[in-house]
């Protein structure tokens, strides 16, 4: 093979070396693969509904999300007649409510510690607890406990009037996203929260 040749092939790999490294310096030569994305979740604006519309003989009333459903479908053996689920179809999330009737001081104290102990089980693999006492205008008394990373129930929360009534809420997702997609739904979901803790009113003295 002629000598010439070699000098072809030579001029060429280093004129391909000059434009790769000299021409086209933005070119990615360590290549890292995109982390997965979500799709975009559109929120619909805030609107209310009164609970007293649906429930009228429940011993509370609260305002609750329009895009969401109220239902008593509670697997649980232990299951009250004033148990509830407010469910978030569209995001595949429940907010399950437990009512309690306090009979006397030392009883309120007991859900309390019993709420707070719930919310410790998840120190273990949460990333980080965001805790929050609420005082309303109806004279209750609310606590809520965001708790952050991957965790089985983003929010936990009571209201009470401390005196005769004692309302546990807890919000669940039934898929298993990842928080990181979860993060804006649960943000979204916490202003009803709020919203609800704001509204609550006791039916019955």
């Amino acid at each position: 093979m002629p000598q010439r040749f070699y000098y072809y092939i030579i001029a060429a790999l280093c004129l391909l070396f000059f434009c790769t490294y000299y021409l086209f310096p933005n070119i990615n030569r360590n290549y890292v693969p995109k982390p997965k994305g979500y799709v975009k979740v559109v929120f619909p604006p805030p609107k209310y509904l009164d609970l007293k519309e649906k429930m009228p003989y429940f011993p509370y009333n609260f305002a609750y999300a329009a895009h969401a459903e109220v239902n008593q479908k509670i697997e649980h053996e232990k299951k009250e007649d004033y148990w509830l689920n407010i469910y978030y179809p569209i995001y595949d999330a429940v907010i399950q409510l437990t009512y309690k009737q306090v009979k006397g001081l030392s009883q309120l104290q007991d859900y309390i510690q019993d709420s707070h102990q719930l919310i410790a089980k998840h120190y273990v693999k949460a990333s980080g607890v965001v805790p929050k006492k609420i005082y309303t205008i109806y004279g209750n008394e609310a606590f809520t406990a965001e708790i952050q990373g991957e965790v089985a129930t983003a929010i936990q929360f009571y209201i009470t009037d401390g005196k005769k009534h004692f309302l546990r809420g807890v919000l669940y997702f039934n898929n298993e996203s990842n928080n990181n997609y979860l993060a804006p739904i649960i943000q979204y979901i916490k202003q009803d929260i709020l919203y609800l803790i704001h509204t609550t009113q006791w039916n019955i003295a």
